[in-house]
């Protein structure tokens, strides 16, 4: 199956590039607020779940986090603030 693009000039190329971003764009701000409708929701009424007979629409508490999405924060601090930087006596932080 050939790529619908590859007969496009550069403009038109460069044209759709710019219209599916903004495309993207809109759809990334409507979930976000859809996202906000949902656990503002979920908070009046102390819920942790909305139930569903079609989705899975819940809140998890935990106290996991991804260790490799941390190891940038390092760039962030220079070496005399990265000194303050307290860390929990908990092994997995190791």
């Amino acid at each position: 199956m050939g790529n619908q693009h590859e007969s496009k000039t550069d403009h038109e190329l460069l044209e759709a590039y710019s219209l599916a971003a903004t495309s993207a764009e809109e759809i990334r701000q409507t979930m976000d607020v859809l996202e906000d409708e949902i656990h503002s929701r979920m908070r009046e009424r102390r819920a942790t779940a909305i139930p569903s007979e079609k989705f899975v629409c819940e809140i998890k508490h935990t106290t996991e986090y991804d260790k490799l999405s941390l190891g940038p924060t390092k760039l962030i601090f220079k070496p005399r603030e990265e000194r303050r930087v307290y860390y929990s006596e908990s092994p997995e932080l190791e």
